[in-house]
């Protein structure tokens, strides 16, 4: 989901075996080269509080909005699993600065 020139992505779904050895970002971070070297911005919005523990130490992502109680509004989705009153962030990649 996104508008013309910014791309999002709400999930990173890595198999349980693999996670928490940085698969799922590594991959987040590969996407967003790619689309940082064709001039698209490229945005992460969840509420695992790894991945945005992971944002906010890496100096790739640059936060954009914090929601601290999560989603409050009703969705008519059965499978849909919400924030739950955990924080919801948006964190933009920036990338690698050079100087």
């Amino acid at each position: 989901m996104g508008s013309r020139g910014r791309w999002r992505i709400s999930r990173i779904v890595t198999l349980p075996d693999y996670q928490g050895v940085g698969i799922g970002m590594r991959v987040a971070e590969t996407i967003g080269d790619l689309y940082l070297a064709e001039g698209l911005r490229f945005s992460v919005t969840a509420a695992h509080p790894a991945l945005l523990a992971h944002c906010r130490r890496s100096a790739k992502w640059k936060l954009r909005h914090l929601l601290k109680t999560g989603s409050r509004r009703s969705v008519n989705y059965r499978s849909y699993r919400g924030s739950g009153g955990r924080a919801v962030a948006s964190f933009e990649y920036i990338g690698a600065r050079t100087v």
